[in-house]
């Protein structure tokens, strides 16, 4: 009996599969979209990625409705896609009924709970609601605290958050001190390959170019251009977004034409991170 042979795709293996063992319409098939959404932000394909995780999030409604655990999280990770892209309102809402339905299912000391508290918060740093993001900030380190005395990458994250904030606050000595924190816990618990602590160093180089050293800001966002190149993650935003902070540093240190050509390679980066990976539009 001859075999049908499917293109070779690991994601589409795993998501046609789930399809035709459990159906169309599952928690299993969602669950597979939500992952497959999940990584393609991280490799920095937003168009595909939130393309994804809105078929995700239909499904787990269909399923188990607006206040499950499943759509919970498709609501999170949704949100983080729609942050990237600049669509604040959207994502703020999604955060917000992500976050409601985690705290009546999990209670207020949960890892989960504080995962979707960050999201929302670093929103909110840009949005300029401080006084409400420094609030999630400061319960998520109590929360923390309790949960992983010896230590966790989302201490180390919830610190970055907080030097993000103190950025948007004006108050960057104050910023660069949070950062420095946080790829400290970040090199105590990940591998020195976690692409957290590149795009962690990126927030460290607008510290630095806040407080006048241009030629540490210069240094800094060219490791995170460099490293997440190196990654393969050329086209995460964190790529535009340390180009533009370099083109920045160049203009500070008396380089402007090396600015003005950073700033349009920013622009170039920027554009390739909002579109899908092959060009066209994506309708997974």
């Amino acid at each position: 009996m001859a075999h049908r042979r499917f293109p070779p795709s690991t994601e589409f293996n795993h998501r046609e599969m789930r399809r035709r063992i459990f159906g169309e319409s599952s928690r299993e098939v969602g669950r597979t979209l939500s992952d497959l959404g999940d990584l393609l932000h991280t490799r920095g394909d937003l168009a595909a990625a939130e393309a994804y995780l809105r078929s995700a999030l239909a499904v787990h409604v269909n399923v188990g409705g607006d206040g499950s655990d499943d759509a919970a999280r498709a609501q999170r990770d949704l949100g983080n896609v729609l942050r990237d892209r600049g669509a604040l309102a959207e994502a703020e809402s999604l955060y917000r009924r992500s976050l409601r339905v985690s705290r009546q299912s999990l209670g207020p000391v949960d890892p989960i709970v504080a995962l979707t508290q960050s999201e929302l918060a670093l929103l909110l740093v840009e949005t300029g609601d401080h006084e409400e993001a420094e609030e999630l900030l400061l319960e998520n380190l109590s929360t923390y605290e309790r949960l992983y005395p010896g230590g966790h990458p989302m201490v180390g994250t919830t610190m970055r958050n907080l030097g993000v904030l103190r950025l948007r606050q004006r108050r960057p000595a104050e910023a660069a001190e949070a950062l420095h924190q946080a790829l400290e816990i970040y090199r105590q618990t990940l591998s020195e390959t976690s692409a957290l602590i590149p795009r962690a160093v990126r927030y460290l180089a607008e510290a630095e170019l806040a407080v006048g050293d241009a030629d540490r800001a210069a240094a800094s966002a060219e490791e995170v251009v460099v490293r997440l190149r190196a990654m393969g993650l050329a086209r995460h935003p964190a790529v535009a977004r340390a180009l533009h902070t370099l083109s920045s540093a160049r203009l500070a240190q008396g380089r402007p034409a090396e600015a003005a050509a950073l700033l349009e390679e920013a622009r170039a980066a920027r554009a390739i991170a909002a579109a899908p990976a092959d060009g066209s539009d994506s309708d997974r």
